[in-house]
């Protein structure tokens, strides 16, 4: 049941994708718009990060300042698949 993830998805080049849509990083207060955006209406939203093997430390850091500061209390992270 993923009716109440936020998913973002941070690319290796720090590029992020909101709900599979891409959004350009200004600061961490628009990235946090984005999020509220993106979860209006759920319930007990919860922010998925899939962060690329090779995305900087900064670049994650980034997304769970902005759900921090868009009121979600949960972030988690998608374990990345090896892709085959």
């Amino acid at each position: 049941d993923h009716l109440n993830e936020i998913s973002v998805v941070v690319s290796a080049g720090g590029q992020y994708m909101l709900q599979r849509k891409p959004v350009q990083f200004r600061n961490v207060a628009s990235l946090a718009d984005e999020l509220r955006r993106a979860g209006a209406g759920m319930k007990d939203a919860i922010v998925v990060i899939n962060a690329d093997n090779n995305a900087t430390h900064q670049s994650v850091i980034r997304v769970m300042d902005a759900a921090r500061r868009a009121g979600y209390g949960q972030v988690a992270f998608a374990v990345e698949q090896a892709s085959k």
